[in-house]
């Protein structure tokens, strides 16, 4: 028969002898993964005996449940892994870029970011616009799935065949491994932002920004500001450059300005 080995039943002399064996258990395993798996590579600290994770906790997050979330599901996971954390709540929109940006990355191996898509925005952003940053982005991310986005979490378990769910993200975690990841660049007149899942522009956009006021009701608010964007039926204008197909060279043209609401699009090239 099976049975749980716990601390306060078994004392800490037993448990810690079968933590110990567990984890050198798994150790080999991901070491023989490593060996035939190309898509993934091993984190060059996993195998660190007291691994340190910044976890960065958006209280905000799927109606505030982040907090309690990462307590009782997430916490107790790192801890019998032996992972060390440092934990921070964000108080403001913003907090995680502006911490990331100046944080000694040298006392962490990896950055936990319970939330949603946001978070792991604001994460990005800081890890880009970091002086070092070229040796900064190779710091380990990882998305636990707390918000109301979690496109990015969900694509990275399904390519590692693990279930959507916090114990999946929190597992890879623990696991060490990471996927490359290409960021694009939004340069705009007074500032540039780096995205990683799409880049929206319009109604898509304002749907979006809308929304953020009415966070605590979850992802009805999605629908409410899309209702509220159809009735106002705002114009939008901008210029679009593109790359016209050739078989012999690509000409970058350049196209008049262009209109668009929700019910009239024209677009003129030149």
């Amino acid at each position: 028969s099976l049975r749980f080995v716990t601390e306060e039943e078994d004392g800490p002399e037993l448990y810690q002898l079968w933590r110990e064996r567990i984890l050198s258990a798994l150790q080999t395993y991901l070491m023989e993964t490593y060996e035939y798996c190309d898509c993934i590579s091993p984190c060059e600290d996993i195998f660190i005996d007291k691994r340190t994770l910044l976890v960065i906790i958006n209280p905000a997050a799927d109606r505030g449940t982040a907090p309690r979330v990462y307590q009782q599901e997430v916490a107790p996971v790192l801890f019998d892994a032996g992972i060390q954390t440092v934990c921070v709540q964000t108080r403001y929109q913003g907090h995680a870029r502006e911490l990331i940006q100046s944080y000694n990355l040298s006392q962490i191996h990896g950055i936990l970011c319970v939330g949603g898509d946001g978070t792991v925005h604001e994460v990005i952003n800081g890890l880009m616009k970091r002086v070092d940053w070229e040796v900064a982005t190779r710091m380990p991310v990882c998305p636990i799935p707390c918000g109301a986005g979690n496109a990015l979490c969900k694509t990275i378990l399904e390519e590692s065949n693990e279930p959507f769910s916090v114990l999946g993200a929190t597992l890879l975690a623990v696991h060490g491994a990471y996927i490359p990841m290409d960021l694009a660049t939004g340069q705009f007149t007074r500032f540039t932002v780096y995205f990683f899942l799409s880049f929206s522009w319009g109604m898509i956009a304002d749907t979006d920004l809308e929304s953020e006021k009415w966070k605590s009701l979850g992802n009805t608010r999605f629908t409410l500001a899309a209702l509220r964007c159809i009735l106002v039926n705002k114009a939008y204008e901008g210029r679009v450059h593109y790359l016209e197909v050739s078989h012999e060279y690509n000409v970058l043209r350049e196209s008049t300005a262009v209109t668009s609401s929700l019910f009239t699009r024209s677009l003129d090239s030149s």
